[in-house]
């Protein structure tokens, strides 16, 4: 257990609160600007990290350049995506598939920045997927049961 562990539950935290304003938000703010103004939000902590991360800034050379302008493309347009569902979806059928990112991260840790998983990394991984699918699961059988 250390400070890590906090951040992640702090941000565990914003993605619930931010889920849940985005499904009381009126419908006259529509996905796109919502999902707009979500991801503009990324910038100031993304500088923040980059200020009291304490490394050196280095030049980007041409992949990263690459990577980071991948990133400003699909990022808005996956931003926009879980936004538009959490609004339209039912919460209860949309939240497990959240958990797909994991599976998609996993991917791009080893094949783009060549990470490597332990097996606890895995195991906790394994862990929430369950989770996910046990609670899609579990809704579509209570429904059958209304």
């Amino acid at each position: 257990f250390n400070t890590y562990v906090l951040l992640a539950l702090v941000g565990v935290l914003g993605l619930s609160i931010r889920d849940l304003a985005t499904r009381r938000a009126p419908a006259t703010v529509s996905s796109l600007q919502m999902s707009f103004y979500g991801f503009l939000m990324g910038l100031p902590a993304a500088g923040l990290l980059a200020i009291y991360s304490g490394d050196p800034w280095v030049a980007p050379d041409a992949r990263l350049v690459g990577l980071l302008i991948a990133s400003v493309v699909i990022g808005p347009l996956g931003y926009y995506a879980v936004t538009a569902a959490m609004r339209v979806g039912e919460v209860s059928f949309v939240t497990p598939f959240r958990y797909s990112r994991m599976v998609f991260a996993l991917v791009i840790a080893i094949l783009v920045f060549g990470e490597r998983p332990d097996g606890m990394m895995l195991f906790g991984t394994a862990i929430i997927i369950a989770s996910g699918l046990y609670t899609l699961w579990r809704e579509r059988n209570q429904s059958r049961l209304r």
